[in-house]
């Protein structure tokens, strides 16, 4: 084995399969989503009491997904109402949810975690990454479609125990090309090339593709493709095929391997980890649903401080004047009858739709260039879901933004360390939340406004007069200390 030194380990991983269809019969999104909800805190549950490590050592745990967007766009699902049926099984249940990165948001979510911790000088050592993809409206596309074919479904959950501040283990980046998954395919050969010894673990793909990665990697250690056995199964992929492997050729020594996924808009997540002898398994049976979930009832949000400027206005107008507004967003493709039913079943919004989800994406990136520019060393957090068929502008793939469904529990935490040795009016490493409810389609079901809150050093000023230029009217001033 190599002597390289790996501070990145897997201390577990589960899988639970789902089946396609979910239902005999399909049952209403919200009672869907429950059911699959419980079956992920019962599966956290049984991961973290497998790995003996007790529930208070887990800071963060981030639930991704792919195909998982349209309950939330179209508000038929909340997903405070999902946080808080996750949260009768325990505080360290996911509480953040996060696909704007695809198949590649563990990833992305990764490196945000050690970021934070690195700016908080502190070294947490555990982090969990839950990801689920399941066809909850049983639309054809999400079953097979010509991108990867037949699609896999399942539940996955995986710990991850940082040994040691990490160097160059995790690489994260985003296509320049339209070839995203060819451009992928050679920064893996490269970062191969870098750390001989360590085995790949690629995402499942059919054959033509798998006969790319072999003639690219040439002849570098890797993991079987089971595309075969359970199609394209999206962000899971790299974990079920280590954890298949695992389980095959059991690890009596320490060994390196590299999870590695890509996503259809180019993102993509390459993680240098060590399985280890104490490495828990497990796969369960295939998911039946069953009657009995959890209440789902509220539970009171933590006191997040008030920040040093906040913002809030409406969009009033078209944010782009005169400018011909191009529809460059793709819709998931409607096929059988069913697919036309679901739709036909989504309420529509009585707001105007004053934007396109390219405006959108432009106005939130020219945010993030003024943060950048007035606002030194910030982080920002931004709600945004999984892009509507196109690439997410480069400055909000940075590693000091996250992209995130729900915002509230992440501004809690980031805020709390802000706030845990030092005053957080002085700040130097201040926070931004970007928190916008534009309507780009009718399905939105939003009211086109926006929010900004500011924590620590800095003045919100030159984003306002910015949201000004793009027809956002202020409701009210710039509230604050400084403002």
């Amino acid at each position: 084995m190599s002597e390289t030194k790996v501070n990145l380990a897997v201390s577990g991983i589960a899988f639970t399969p789902l089946p396609q269809p979910l239902f005999t019969e399909r049952k209403p999104v919200n009672e869907a989503m429950s059911l699959l909800t419980e079956t992920l805190g019962r599966q956290v549950n049984q991961l973290v009491e497998k790995t003996g490590i007790s529930p208070e050592h887990f800071e963060r745990h981030f639930l991704c997904s792919t195909m998982i967007e349209l309950p939330f766009t179209t508000q038929s699902v909340k997903w405070q109402d999902l946080v808080n049926q996750l949260k009768e099984h325990g505080s360290h249940q996911p509480d953040t949810f996060i696909n704007a990165y695809e198949c590649a948001s563990w990833g992305y979510s990764l490196r945000h975690y050690l970021k934070q911790d690195s700016l908080a000088q502190k070294q947490t050592k555990y982090m969990i990454v839950s990801i689920i993809d399941a066809n909850v409206y049983d639309f054809e596309f999400w079953r097979y479609n010509d991108h990867w074919e037949h699609s896999g479904f399942g539940i996955t959950t995986v710990i991850l125990e940082v040994q040691a501040p990490l160097t160059d283990e995790l690489t994260i980046g985003s296509a320049k090309t339209h070839n995203g998954v060819a451009e992928f395919a050679t920064v893996v050969r490269r970062t191969m090339q870098k750390k001989p010894g360590a085995t790949v673990a690629l995402p499942f793909f059919p054959v033509n593709v798998q006969n790319m990665f072999e003639k690219l990697l040439r002849g570098q250690p890797s993991l079987p493709d089971l595309h075969a056995d359970h199609g394209h199964c999206f962000g899971s992929d790299p974990w079920l095929s280590l954890l298949t492997h695992a389980l095959v050729n059991k690890i009596e020594v320490p060994q390196r391997f590299m999870a590695c996924s890509v996503a259809l808009n180019g993102y993509y997540a390459i993680a240098e980890l060590m399985m280890t002898p104490d490495t828990v398994l497990i796969i369960n049976k295939e998911w039946q649903h069953e009657q009995g979930v959890g209440s789902g009832g509220m539970t009171k949000p933590a006191h997040t401080p008030n920040p040093n400027q906040s913002f809030q206005g409406s969009l009033e107008k078209m944010p782009f004047g005169n400018r011909p507004s191009k529809a460059g967003a793709q819709m998931l493709p409607l096929s059988k009858a069913s697919d036309f039913e679901v739709f036909a079943d989504f309420t529509s919004t009585d707001q105007p739709v004053l934007l396109s989800i390219p405006e959108h994406y432009e106005i939130l990136s020219e945010l993030a260039g003024l943060a950048n520019e007035h606002l030194p060393n910030i982080t920002m957090l931004v709600r945004i879901s999984m892009p509507g068929g196109m690439r997410i502008p480069a400055n909000l793939l940075a590693d000091n933004v996250l992209l995130a469904e729900d915002l509230e529990a992440e501004e809690h935490k980031l805020v709390a360390s802000l706030t845990l040795n030092q005053d957080i009016n002085n700040s130097a490493n201040p926070l931004l939340v970007i928190e916008d409810r534009f309507t780009r389609m009718e399905i939105d079901n939003n009211d086109n406004s926006i929010k900004l809150r500011l924590y620590g050093k800095g003045d919100l000023q030159p984003l306002v007069s910015h949201l000004s230029d793009r027809s956002v009217v202020a409701q009210d001033p710039v509230q604050g200390l400084d403002a």
